[in-house]
């Protein structure tokens, strides 16, 4: 019963919450990224931002839309590698139900122990947004909840 009550506030969308998996590819020397957000919270967030309608849809999207997506994205979010900001590189979006798929890559990227993520997509439309990360490396995940008042996560991996 309680999965039930957490899978209808799920979908009722009462409280603001995101997921972004990180994943680091060592053969191909990269950090692949899915983001995904709810798409009403997004449209809001871009329109907020630059000043314009924006609708994210597949059937009647925005001309600009993936122009505008990747400039919040890379204002938002953030991957450190051993202390060295990495550029990311927008790769696409797929929309599935009321979601985005954000999809992200950060190239030539060596091996590492340390990596720090800020996250702080949509936390300028509520405050009370909780953006979750789960990073794998190595076949471990290391997750962690990142908020607005505490928009960075440190992880280590041996």
């Amino acid at each position: 019963m309680p999965f039930l009550l957490m899978l209808l506030a799920f979908q009722s969308h009462k409280f603001y919450v995101s997921v972004t998996n990180l994943e680091y590819r060592e053969d191909q020397k990269s950090i692949q990224i899915i983001s995904k957000v709810f798409v009403d919270d997004f449209e809001d967030i871009l329109e907020l931002r630059y000043a314009e309608e924006v609708t994210l849809s597949p059937e009647s999207e925005t001309k600009n839309a993936n122009l505008l997506i990747e400039k919040y994205v890379k204002t938002k979010l953030k991957v450190e590698v051993n202390g060295q900001s990495l550029p990311l590189n927008f790769i696409g979006k797929k929309y599935k139900h009321d979601q985005i798929h954000l999809f992200i890559e950060i190239t030539q990227v060596d091996d590492f122990n340390r990596v720090e993520v800020t996250n702080l997509i949509l936390t300028d439309l509520f405050d009370d947004q909780k953006n979750l990360i789960h990073f794998k490396k190595d076949g471990k995940t290391k997750s962690a909840v990142i908020i607005k008042s505490d928009p960075k996560a440190l992880l280590k991996f041996n």
